[in-house]
């Protein structure tokens, strides 16, 4: 089971009337908006409840107190998703995905991303803004000669800890490669958006799944 947390620890961040069922993993992007304001929303009780997780000190694995600019998935799949989506259920008894708490409906992924859990949540948010920006979609604008730039907030982004159901892994990995919701939401996605991290640990945990070549 995950930490201790009452349903009412979510409330402003899920959607009102309980879970939405979303059949198709492929379908079950985040918004920007909606990245930020689960970001936002860790953020706001790392300190307040003396947050811990697993990080490497001195070469070892220990749990240390986790300040909220160093909050990684890994955090926020203990603290936010798990817990969020282990007191819901869907009408066929599954719990949901964190996107089927928080979408009202199918989300289709504008890019796939491809990423480390263990890096700093603030630079995906903000590595995701900048591509927004460059790219013009989801609302985002590039900054120049003409205004103000704009993060493209509407941007959908398939990231498997939020559209994964959790819980119940075996309908969205499944031992066939290609019938796994890595390579259906990769094939549906204009493309695939690799971060890497500030110690390139992603190139250590990469792994191939066949689809469209990455983007940097």
């Amino acid at each position: 089971a995950p930490p201790a947390a009452g349903v009412g620890v979510f409330e402003g961040l899920v959607r009102e009337g309980g879970p939405v069922a979303i059949a198709d993993a492929e379908l079950r992007a985040m918004t920007l908006r909606q990245l930020k304001a689960t970001y936002e929303h860790a953020r706001r009780r790392c300190d307040a409840e003396g947050w811990v997780g697993l990080r490497f000190v001195d070469g070892v694995k220990r749990y240390v107190l986790v300040k909220p600019d160093d909050i990684s998935l890994y955090d926020l799949a203990t603290h936010v998703i798990l817990p969020a989506t282990y007191a819901h259920k869907l009408p066929d008894g599954t719990k949901p995905s964190f996107v089927e708490l928080v979408a009202d409906g199918p989300q289709r992924p504008d890019y796939f991303l491809s990423h480390y859990w263990g890096e700093r949540h603030k630079h995906l948010i903000a590595c995701v803004a900048q591509h927004t920006r460059d790219r013009a979609y989801g609302g985002g604008k590039f900054e120049g000669g003409d205004g103000e730039g704009a993060d493209g907030d509407e941007a959908k982004l398939w990231v498997c800890a939020y559209a994964n159901r959790q819980w119940s892994l075996a309908g969205d990995v499944t031992d066939d490669p290609r019938e796994t919701s890595f390579h259906r939401a990769m094939s549906l996605a204009r493309g695939t958006l690799a971060l890497v991290d500030d110690q390139a640990v992603y190139y250590t945990r990469w792994r191939a799944t066949p689809g469209p070549e990455p983007e940097s």
